[in-house]
């Protein structure tokens, strides 16, 4: 049932990514609908795709099927919605290109349709833009790039190249920055100051930037929380904040990352 799941979702996936709006319309019978809203999965289903869009859906033998239309009989195969991958790595190489050769077309094989890329330098934007016009052109086989964001860190880095601050005018600064080449969030990590997070916090803020990533360090999930922070990456601190002991297993974990970055 796997098999035949991916199988469907590969096709459907193709589909709607790869052709373009004026594409003949495709039309899958006999398939089994699970909607992923807890409902119970819908049998013997008619789905009818005109371009990149589902226009309509049906019981088979009851929904009219356009007359120029490509049919599929999908009976014994199930149809879910494109699944999303939020947190991938794929332009932070030091080409700054995406391999997609492979790296994409495994997402779609897979049913991912859409990913939110978690670290892009900003000089690579220029690719993800290049990328997104060429998705929107139907130019290649490819999930949806939905939002990228580029790694802001304190000093001694765990990882290297990532940008740093030092000083909440840094944050500021490298917030704007952010704003102005279109990336469209800030991710924090692990080393941050309190201060320079809570400038990142502020500045995001004001520039109408959404920011997620690591709870740092100097900060716990509840502050992180309150401060607007979208996503808590890998759950980490999370753990450190529920815990009566909190500040000393926050000086630990810091302890700890720097022996062994």
């Amino acid at each position: 049932m796997r098999f035949l799941t991916l199988l469907i979702l590969a096709w459907i996936s193709f589909t709607t990514l790869a052709f373009p709006q004026t594409a003949k319309q495709l039309v899958l019978t006999h398939v089994t609908v699970i909607d992923a809203t807890g409902a119970p999965p819908k049998q013997d289903m008619t789905l009818v795709i005109t371009g990149n869009r589902i226009s309509a859906l049906g019981t088979t033998g009851k929904l009219k099927i356009p007359k120029a239309a490509q049919a599929v009989d999908a009976r014994g195969k199930f149809l879910i919605p494109g699944l999303w991958d939020m947190h991938v790595h794929v332009f932070n190489n030091p080409s700054g290109r995406p391999p997609n050769n492979w790296y994409f077309p495994l997402f779609m094989a897979n049913g991912v349709t859409s990913v939110r890329e978690m670290w892009t330098k900003l000089e690579s934007m220029k690719y993800v833009s290049e990328w997104r016009q060429e998705f929107a052109q139907g130019k290649f086989v490819g999930p949806r790039i939905a939002a990228v964001g580029t790694t802001l860190d304190g000093p001694a880095p765990k990882w290297p190249n990532t940008d740093l601050v030092a000083t909440p005018e840094q944050a500021r600064q490298m917030v704007r920055r952010i704003k102005v080449a279109g990336v469209d969030f800030v991710k924090v990590y692990d080393k941050l100051g309190r201060d320079e997070y809570f400038a990142i916090a502020d500045e995001a803020k004001k520039q109408g930037l959404p920011f997620a990533g690591h709870v740092p360090f100097a900060v716990d999930a509840g502050e992180a929380s309150d401060a607007g922070q979208r996503s808590m990456e890998h759950l980490n601190m999370l753990l450190e904040s529920c815990s009566t002991e909190e500040e000393e297993l926050q000086k630990a974990e810091a302890t700890w990352n720097d022996e062994n970055t």
